[in-house]
Formats: structure tokens, C-alpha cells, sequence
């Protein structure tokens, strides 16, 4: 190595003290970035390879002035001492909070930890609201009015996400209504349902607040699922499956979700002797709510359902 490339190297190494010691005068290191400069570009020529990508902080006098100058003025206007030291940048991330509901039947808790074993902060019921993020495949974390804890995903029920939606084709705005002691038979899921429901001061019959209806075989749902039965105006009526209406009274141009006759896609179990008389005298549930008089036009089913 000749003696004018070990002198440039030196310059290269005192330009790199200067840099982290940020000992040296703006001369001298405007100088020892100029001399590293060249000596990156001799060296480069000398060995024969191409060293055009790497990226010198300083490529010029002027850079390495500029840059000098302008930390000076930093720490003049904020008062603070120079360092050497990298600052870490951290991002915070805001969780995706979603809104959801217990599905397990015999309700769960909120762990500490995100273990079965870990104490339990608050036992939840079934059909509980929450406020949860997702943590891992297997995990959430979850809040239930001031209490926050771990909550086994599969546990939860998002509101907004329905396992299977229907359009349904046909339907009116009538709701007819059936008494729930027309159920008879005491070993079917549906009447072991109506063991679990209330009746409504309008005569309506609910589960976990919802309304208990009868829908067509065609939406292949099960006894105690939560279903929505969605209007025309937009309105979103919170229901549970009840009951079946039998093929044979529903038209297979709807895939049997419509009666035939009436247009109905949505039959409320009620109470007869607590039944509202606006109700009972018109035959249409859609009496027991202003916004309820518009079409069916869609039913979503969701992965939430009363154990029986």
C-alpha cells in the first residue's frame, strides 16, 4: 500500500473519531470527510471494485459543513447536551377494538394470564358484551365494565361478522305470530328453549333479548341460534331461532323462507294472554314496533347460540 492511501485512510479514521466523539473542530472533520471521500474512490479504483452503492454520510465539504452547523443550532435552541447515542424509536401500536358477545352457554371469565389456570378476574355469562383485541389465534384480551382480563377467542362472538347471510326474495312486511305452548313436544329443543325465555310486557317471547321466531328450513340454521332478521328501512331485529315453519306452508320460490299467502319471513313465539291487542287484532307482530312495518329483505345467522 502505497503511503498516499495510508495517509487517506488515516483522514478516514479521524473523520469517524470525529464523528463519534464530536470532539473535533468543523474544519477538521469537513476535511477528514472530504479526504475519506477520496480515499473511498482511489482505494475503489486500486482493487478494481465497483463501490458505487455504499453511502458515505459526508460526500462533500459542504455536506459535512451543513450538517455540523445545523446539530450546533439544535443544541443551542433546545438546550440539551449532544450525544453520541442512538435514540430508539418506539411505535405504538392502537389495537383493533372490537365489539363482541359471549357465546358459550355456561358463560366464561376473564383470566389474568393467558391460561385456564391463571385466577379469574370476573365471571362472565353467556351473551355478556365486550370490548376485546385479538392477542394471538387462541387469545383476546377483553373488557367487561371496568374489569379486563384474557378471554379464549372461541369464547367470543363478533357482532359484526355473521357466519351466513340470506337474501330472501318475496317477503312482506306482515310478521304473523304463534303461541309458544303450541309446542308440545317437551323433549324437542324448542320447548326446552322456552324453559330458558321471558315474556315481554307486549307479549313477546325473548332469550338473552332476543326475540324468539320461527324462519324457514331453507336457512339451515339450528334451535337457539342467534339470527338478524334485516328490514327494508334498514332496521335490524335481534332474534333467536325458535322454531321451523314446515315446507309444506313456504314457497320454494324463496328457498322456503316465505309463507305462502301472507309473505311472512319472520314468526314471533308470544304469549297470548300478555299478548298487545294491536297485535293480536291485526295477526302482525310488526305492531309491537313503528319501525318494524317493512319488508324482510335479508337474515344473517351468526356463531352464537343458547345450549340446550
Amino acid at each position: 500500500m502505497n503511503s498516499k492511501l495510508l495517509y487517506k485512510r488515516i483522514a478516514a479514521l479521524i473523520f469517524a473519531c470525529a464523528l463519534a466523539a464530536g470532539s473535533f473542530s468543523q474544519g477538521t472533520v469537513a476535511y477528514a470527510a472530504k479526504q475519506a471521500g477520496e480515499d473511498t474512490r482511489e482505494e475503489a479504483v486500486e482493487v478494481g471494485e465497483d463501490k458505487s452503492q455504499e453511502t458515505i454520510r459526508y460526500g462533500t465539504v459542504e455536506e459535512a459543513e451543513n450538517e455540523t452547523a445545523q446539530d450546533t443550532q439544535d443544541t443551542q435552541a433546545t438546550g440539551e447536551e449532544d450525544s453520541s447515542q442512538d435514540k430508539i424509536s418506539v411505535e405504538i401500536q392502537t389495537p383493533n377494538i372490537r365489539k363482541g358477545y359471549v357465546k358459550k352457554a355456561d358463560g366464561t371469565s376473564l383470566y389474568a394470564d393467558k391460561s385456564l389456570s391463571s385466577k379469574k378476574v370476573k365471571k362472565l355469562s353467556f351473551d355478556t358484551k365486550v370490548m376485546y383485541s385479538e392477542v394471538n389465534s387462541k387469545w383476546v384480551l377483553a373488557t367487561s365494565g371496568k374489569k379486563s382480563g384474557y378471554v379464549l377467542k372461541k369464547s367470543i362472538i363478533d357482532d359484526n361478522e355473521p357466519v351466513k347471510t340470506m337474501k330472501v326474495k318475496g317477503a312482506s312486511a306482515f310478521k304473523s305470530y304463534m303461541s309458544y305452548k303450541a309446542i308440545g313436544n317437551k323433549t324437542s329443543p324448542q320447548y326446552k328453549l322456552q324453559k330458558k325465555a321471558k315474556t315481554t310486557s307486549q307479549g313477546l317471547r325473548t332469550v338473552n333479548g332476543r326475540y324468539c321466531i320461527a324462519i324457514g328450513q331453507g336457512a339451515g340454521a339450528h334451535i337457539g341460534q342467534y339470527v338478524d332478521v334485516v328490514l327494508e328501512n334498514g332496521t335490524v331485529i335481534k332474534c333467536i331461532v325458535s322454531d321451523f315453519k314446515g315446507n309444506s306452508i313456504t314457497t320454494t320460490k324463496s328457498s322456503h323462507m316465505v309463507t305462502k299467502g301472507n309473505g311472512c319471513a319472520s314468526e314471533f313465539l308470544v304469549s297470548m294472554g300478555k299478548l298487545k291487542s294491536a297485535i293480536k287484532n291485526s295477526g302482525d307482530a310488526s305492531k309491537a314496533d313503528s319501525s318494524w312495518s317493512s319488508k324482510v329483505v335479508e337474515i344473517k345467522l351468526y356463531d352464537a347460540d343458547v345450549d340446550i
